[in-house]
């Protein structure tokens, strides 16, 4: 009938009206969620990208930069779960997460001193580019971001004992496959030039200095073109100071101080061009760097006089950052650091009780460090090497038994490092520790523990000596060695023992002191601080200990009418 028809119409025209009016609720909900959803990503970019690089090179913000960061980094993680297949969005995320690490806990900038929190979020980038780069192989930005994200992945793990070498073994495979495809690609080339940077890093932490300079040319060697390219270009010209840097230091570990020494002042010349912006702590730091650098050739050379000036002159630097920013691990570690060296160094002179002052202030800084900041490999190897410090000043003062406790620290953090597939270089550093052991046991005439730990340190260095050429080891060799022929020296010395017992005892010495001068005939240099900063003897000490000990055998063997030989 016409009534019912009316009705249906009626009930066609409410529902079709519901359904309109739901429609436009559900559009107008999706519209404010989109809506949100932009604020939080605006947010997230803003929190980073912008409000954070406006304060973080400046002193003192590591407070406000460490509450932008975490607020950032819960904006990013709700982010993260929404991406689903916006590529867009995930090159986003995986630039924002990229940012994050480098302010979370980036080793060579002034971070928040967070490693894991840095590692986790340099894997969500990772793990983000990998996937977009899969979308299309044929975009060479996707390729390189691949490439950078599994380099800042080894990076960031290696300083927390993960598995960097497998990281950057495929960054740079990844990177060397486009320069084949796109060699006068710019970006490769800086790159690849990175990758090469970090692989040094990672070969001279495993002891393997010589492959570690090797790398460290090559990548110079681009970055120099780079320049030359686009000169005045303030990106590039700071990225050869640092490889300069870098460089410098592997040069005075082999002996090569006159080169060492050139690159150093030619970086300290673009520092001072880059400082001239007063605001940007991260550049003056760098600068600091450069002169500790100067300072610990200047060590290696035994002119003490100025190495310290040149301490000196990178503490005035630091002091002022330090004190703007006592929240910046990095800073603080980096002041500690400048009253390890002129403490050192002080007490080398001869002012060993202002020595000590100094370096129990840098030992405070240490220790008031919280255990998340000064969890990674190179803060603790600054304090173990603050110890060794410690028990050098220690055995000067005569205080050998304090001595030996500082020592037997120093042994506890470089054991664990050793530990770390990325630090085998810290068994190094265990010898090295040993042989300052060995001397400070010799003095308080515990003989056989002295032997003990000099053989420990023989055959901990013999396979860096052998196998990988680091400068170190031959050091260590040396002085183990020469230790090893006193400690026979002083055995013969007893007239309780029958001649021919004295006898035997000076011949082991006379092998043992022929040991150390060919070791230091390697070496082809003589050092007052060996490479990487222990004290150590010289091949004049070794020859003059060896032709004493000569002398010596042929008068016992005289005076026992046995056969007189020299070694």
């Amino acid at each position: 009938s016409a009534i019912a028809a009316a009705l249906v119409l009626v009930a066609l025209i409410a529902g079709l009206w519901i359904a309109v009016r739901e429609a436009r609720i559900a559009e107008a909900q999706r519209a404010r969620a989109e809506r949100r959803f932009a604020d939080v990503r605006k947010l997230a970019n803003s929190l980073i990208f912008e409000l954070h690089d406006s304060i973080q090179n400046l002193a003192g913000s590591t407070p406000a930069r460490k509450l932008l960061v975490d607020r950032a980094a819960e904006y990013l993680d709700s982010l993260f779960k929404e991406a689903g297949n916006d590529t867009s969005l995930k090159r986003e995320l995986a630039e924002a997460y990229r940012r994050l690490a480098i302010i979370q806990g980036d080793q060579f900038s002034a971070s928040l001193g967070d490693p894991k929190a840095t590692l986790a979020s340099a894997q969500k980038a990772a793990a983000l580019w990998t996937e977009v780069a899969g979308v299309d192989p044929s975009n060479v930005e996707d390729q390189l971001n691949m490439a950078y994200g599994d380099r800042l992945v080894g990076n960031m793990s290696a300083n927390v004992g993960g598995d960097a070498a497998a990281h950057l073994s495929k960054a740079i495979a990844i990177s060397e496959g486009l320069q084949k495809k796109w060699p006068d690609y710019p970006r490769v080339k800086r790159e690849l030039s990175r990758e090469y940077g970090s692989l040094a890093t990672l070969l001279d932490n495993a002891g393997q200095t010589r492959a570690a300079l090797g790398y460290l040319e090559i990548a110079y060697a681009i970055h120099s073109a780079i320049l030359k390219s686009k000169a005045g270009d303030r990106g590039a010209l700071r990225s050869v100071a640092v490889l300069e840097t870098e460089i410098c230091g592997n040069l005075a570990r082999f002996g090569r101080w006159s080169e060492a020494l050139r690159l150093n002042r030619e970086s300290l010349r673009k520092f001072e061009a880059l400082t001239a912006d007063q605001t940007d702590a991260a550049v003056r730091r760098e600068m600091a760097f450069v002169l500790f650098e100067q300072g610990e050739i200047r060590s290696m050379q035994g002119d003490l006089a100025a190495a310290l000036r040149t301490y000196r002159q990178g503490y005035t630097m630091v002091a002022p950052l330090a004190a703007a920013d006592p929240q910046n691990a990095l800073l603080q570690g980096d002041l500690a650091g400048a009253y390890m060296a002129i403490g050192s160094t002080l007490a080398r002179t001869g002012r060993v009780a202002k020595g000590l002052k100094l370096l129990e202030r840098g030992g405070d800084i240490i220790r008031r460090l919280p255990a998340r900041e000064s969890s990674s490999s190179d803060f603790r190897s600054g304090a173990a090497l603050h110890h060794v410090a410690m028990g050098e000043a220690l055995a000067r003062k005569g205080d050998l038994v304090g001595a030996l406790r500082s020592y037997g620290e120093s042994l506890k953090i470089f054991g664990s490092l050793a530990s770390q597939p990325a630090d085998r270089k810290a068994f190094l550093h265990v010898a090295a520790v040993h042989v300052q052991e060995g001397s400070v046991l010799a003095r308080l005439g515990r003989i056989e523990p002295a032997r003990a730990v000099y053989e420990q340190a023989i055959s901990l260095a013999r396979s860096f000596a052998s196998e990988q050429g680091d400068p170190q080891a031959p050091y260590t060799l040396a002085d183990a060695y020469s230790g090893l022929g006193n400690l026979c020296m002083l055995e013969a010395s007893s007239r309780k023992l029958p001649g021919t017992e004295r006898i035997s005892r000076m011949q082991r010495a006379q092998g043992y002191y022929g040991e150390s001068l060919e070791n230091w005939k390697r070496i082809g240099h003589d050092a007052a601080l060996s490479p990487d900063g222990f004290v150590c003897g010289n091949a004049r000490e070794a020859a003059r200990s060896l032709a004493a000990c000569n002398a010596a055998l042929g008068n016992l063997r005289m005076n026992n009418r046995g056969p007189a030989k020299s070694f």
